[in-house]
């Protein structure tokens, strides 16, 4: 079997251009203002990193949110997981929810599995 790091991710904050928050279409400043009241612990964690946060390239409307991304929910769905650098096939299997920290391929499993014989 292949090793993932793996973490399920019980939330995300995707980006507004996926999903509206209280905070989507607002300003910068009360965008941030809402967005710390929703979320005190998260913004409170991210404020070291606010900076840096900022400058990154990968985000969404916002330095908090992750980037858009047209494929979230294939990360809900059951699916097999596998290295990019793998020198021979190794597979795993990875559960609804769970997210592969690593530079991967996924393969979505939806509702029908065929089989070859």
């Amino acid at each position: 079997m292949a090793r993932c790091i793996c973490r399920s991710v019980s939330d995300k904050i995707e980006s507004s251009d996926n999903v509206p928050h209280p905070w989507s279409g607002q300003p910068e400043r009360e965008a941030e203002r809402i967005f710390a009241r929703t979320y005190p612990a998260i913004d409170a964690w991210f404020q070291p990193y606010r900076e840096a946060l900022i400058k990154r390239y990968d985000q969404g409307k916002y330095f908090w949110e992750l980037r858009a991304c047209a494929y979230w929910q294939e990360f809900e769905q059951p699916k097999i997981a596998w290295g990019n650098l793998a020198q021979q096939p190794q597979f795993a299997f990875a559960a609804p929810g769970v997210y592969v920290n690593a530079p991967a391929v996924l393969l979505s499993l939806k509702a029908t599995i065929c089989s070859v014989f």
